[in-house]
């Protein structure tokens, strides 16, 4: 297609007696850009989406964590950036996946996620937010940065001594058949990346691994079993695996 523009405005220039290369190189350009326009038409209004999700983005998604935020807790929308244009839906409305970042008033835990997606309509410019379950998995907890994270996880060595003990084992108010392993961390930070308890046979009530603690924090990991019945609970962390017999 190129090679017959480049053609056809030889001839043209021809015929109006010779033109420049500057003139031939400008004149293609420009036809290009239109053949472009053509080819893409809402190429113009997916621009015009990215500036008001640049623009109105991250009030959009401070409004959808006021209205679905999990458990009752409170959340403050920091950044919602990197937007680029996912497609266009059957119903009209163009798609974009962004880099969301948010904090739990509570905890001062940073979450987020870097590819959730968010929608725009070109009619009424409204932006329309959901956040998938995963955005809410904490990236950096309190005051620790993700860097200092990162940095503790590569320099941590296996220990020799257990990065946690265990508390004790607390029955569920008014159920009988399932109780609480308390653990606490006995390091400055430990992630926890898996708890095992009577070698599966007693089941977690929620998966909230992987989990950093701090020294003294205390993880209450609820289970499937009577406490009287646990005899063993072996906790997997960044720093080896550790198993308590009861």
């Amino acid at each position: 297609m190129k090679y017959k523009i480049i053609i056809a405005l030889f001839v043209t220039c021809l015929s109006l007696q010779g033109c420049t290369k500057k003139e031939i190189t400008e004149r293609l350009e420009a036809i290009q850009s239109n053949f472009e326009t053509k080819v893409n038409p809402d190429t113009q209004i997916i621009e015009q989406g990215q500036k008001a999700l640049e623009n109105n983005g991250l009030d959009a998604f401070q409004m959808e964590l006021n209205r679905n935020a999990p458990n009752g807790h409170t959340y403050i929308a920091l950044s919602a950036d990197q937007i680029k244009f996912l497609g266009k839906e059957t119903n009209g409305l163009f798609t974009y996946t962004w880099k969301l970042r948010f904090q739990e008033t509570a905890t001062e835990n940073i979450m987020g996620c870097d590819s959730d997606k968010v929608s725009w309509n070109k009619d009424n410019n409204e932006i329309i937010v959901s956040l998938a379950s995963h955005c809410f998995n904490v990236l950096k907890q309190g005051n620790l940065t993700p860097t200092e994270t990162e940095t503790e996880t590569e320099t941590s060595e296996i220990s020799e001594t257990s990065p946690l003990r265990l508390v004790n084992i607390d029955a569920m108010t008014s159920v009988d058949d399932m109780s609480i392993v308390n653990l606490q961390s006995t390091a400055d930070v430990v992630t926890i990346n898996n708890v095992v308890i009577n070698r599966g046979n007693c089941a977690l009530l929620e998966n909230i691994f992987p989990l950093q603690v701090r020294f003294g924090g205390v993880i209450p990991i609820r289970n499937k079993c009577h406490k009287n019945k646990i005899i063993e609970v072996l906790v997997s962390t960044d720093q080896g695996d550790w198993t308590f017999s009861i």
